[in-house]
């Protein structure tokens, strides 16, 4: 949850100086979110990896200028935990598709995204990237990385307040499983807030949409 992003960082500034000088973009088409040795599927299906890939996620829009193209996970399988959509088959009268937490972050951050990257400061435990809109709208990714400790945020744009805005989040705790009976417990969840402040819950991953005073 806290480190995992930091070997596709190394990779993505390595090769950011493999093509420097040369008028070429990137493409990651091998994102797997693994871990090593044995299968630890089990551990994949956590909350926690689904807060890990988020941040890969924030790191894959702040390489947005050079990184065209980039997957995080299988669409759908039914062996493997990496898959963005898990089809069990233990039971066949039991089949059923759900989202594995990546699947969730992934349709979270899709609905809500800016055309483009604009830069953002401060945050401290608060993995954020920002992103807007031609009509001035302004998207934040937010993950909270610590375990068990909520932070506060004040928002401001380029000096001016924050009236308003809306958060959803998904949030869980890290160790809580993705799984055939359980994926119901996990769902977004609706705020607003209108002082420009916000509390974000421990490992949770939001999607904050600001407004100007």
């Amino acid at each position: 949850m806290t480190n995992a992003y930091k070997y596709n960082e190394v990779k993505l500034a390595r090769m950011r100086e493999d093509v420097k000088g040369y008028d070429v973009k990137l493409a990651l088409c091998e994102s797997h979110f693994n871990l090593q040795s044995r299968n630890r599927g089990e551990v994949l299906s956590t909350w926690a990896a689904g807060a890990g890939m988020a941040r890969i996620c924030n790191l894959y829009e702040r390489n947005g200028d050079i990184l065209k193209i980039a997957n995080i996970c299988d669409f759908c399988g039914n062996s493997w935990m990496v898959n963005c959509v898990m089809i069990p088959t233990p039971v066949y009268w039991r089949k059923k598709a759900y989202l594995m937490p990546v699947g969730l972050i992934s349709k979270l951050f899709a609905r809500n995204i800016g055309e483009y990257a604009i830069n953002v400061s401060g945050g401290g435990e608060l993995d954020i990237t920002a992103s807007c809109t031609t009509t001035g709208d302004i998207y934040l990714h937010v993950v909270n990385t610590s375990c068990d400790k909520s932070v506060k945020a004040r928002f401001e744009i380029d000096g001016t307040s924050v009236s308003n805005g809306k958060v959803t989040y998904l949030c869980a705790d890290p160790l809580f499983e993705v799984t055939e009976f359980t994926c119901g417990e996990l769902s977004e969840k609706e705020e607003n807030f209108d002082n420009g402040e916000y509390v974000f819950l421990p490992a949770s991953v939001s999607a904050v949409i600001l407004k100007k005073a």
